[in-house]
C-alpha cells in the first residue's frame, strides 16, 4: 500500500508540473493531502488522540480541504477569464519532473541508512524540486502559492522519512510558517485582483503605486 501511495503522490507531481489549468493545480493540492493523510495514518507508529488530531488537522483539514478551498475562493474572484495558463505545451516540466524524480532516487540510495525511510526521502526531496521549480517558472502568483504548498508536502514527507518525534515538531513549524505566507499572499491577491480585474502576474507588482 504504501508503494502504491508513493506512486501516486509522484504521478501528481509529475501532473502538476504539466498542466495548463488553473483548476487542476487546486485539484491536485487536495489530492497530495489525501495522500499524505493516508501515508501518514499508515505511518503512525503510536495511535493516539494528539498524534491523529495533529495529522488530521495538518494533512486532512489544511492540505486536502481548506487550500484547494481558498484556492479555488481566489481563482473565481480573479482568474474567471483565464481558465489556462498562457504558454505553449513544451516538454521541459516532463523533463524537470522526471529528472527530479530519478535524481531524489538515485540520491536516496547514495545516502543509505538504517534510520532513513529510502521511498519518502526520494519523493520528498522530488516534491521539494519540483514545487521550486513551479515558483522559477511561472510568473503567476497564485501558482507561485501552490509551489510553496508542493514544498511543504515535501518538508511532511521528509518528516516521515527521518522518523521520530522531532521532525513532526519541525515540520508543523513549518506548516505554520507556510499557512501564514498563503494566508497573507491570499489576501493580497484579493486586494490586488480588486484593481487589477484579472490574473496577477509577477510582473504587475513592479507597477503597483501608492
Amino acid at each position: 500500500m504504501e508503494f502504491s501511495l508513493i506512486i501516486l503522490f509522484a504521478l501528481s507531481l509529475i501532473y502538476i508540473s504539466v498542466t495548463t489549468r488553473v483548476k487542476d493545480y487546486i485539484r491536485l493540492l487536495g489530492v497530495q493531502g489525501l495522500v499524505l493523510f493516508v501515508i501518514a495514518i499508515v505511518e503512525l507508529h503510536e495511535i493516539n488522540l494528539a498524534n491523529f488530531l495533529l495529522i488530521l488537522v495538518e494533512t486532512l483539514v489544511f492540505k486536502a480541504i481548506f487550500v484547494p478551498i481558498f484556492f479555488e475562493r481566489i481563482r473565481r474572484k480573479n482568474l474567471e477569464s483565464e481558465k489556462y495558463l498562457p504558454g505553449n505545451f513544451s516538454l521541459m516540466p516532463i523533463l524537470v519532473a522526471l529528472g527530479g524524480i530519478v535524481f531524489s532516487f538515485m540520491l536516496s540510495n547514495y545516502l543509505y541508512d538504517d534510520h532513513l525511510k529510502a521511498k519518502y526521502f526520494a519523493i520528498a526531496i522530488a516534491a521539494i524540486i519540483i514545487g521550486i521549480f513551479l515558483i522559477v517558472s511561472h510568473k503567476q502568483m497564485l501558482i507561485h502559492l501552490a509551489g510553496y504548498i508542493v514544498i511543504e508536502n515535501g518538508i511532511f514527507l521528509l518528516s516521515l522519512a527521518v522518523g521520530g518525534d522531532m521532525p513532526m515538531i519541525v515540520n508543523t513549524g513549518a506548516l505554520l510558517d507556510i499557512f501564514a505566507s498563503v494566508l497573507v499572499l491570499g489576501i493580497f491577491l484579493n486586494l490586488v485582483g480588486d484593481q487589477t480585474g484579472h490574473q496577477l502576474h509577477t510582473d504587475d507588482l513592479s507597477e503597483l503605486k501608492d
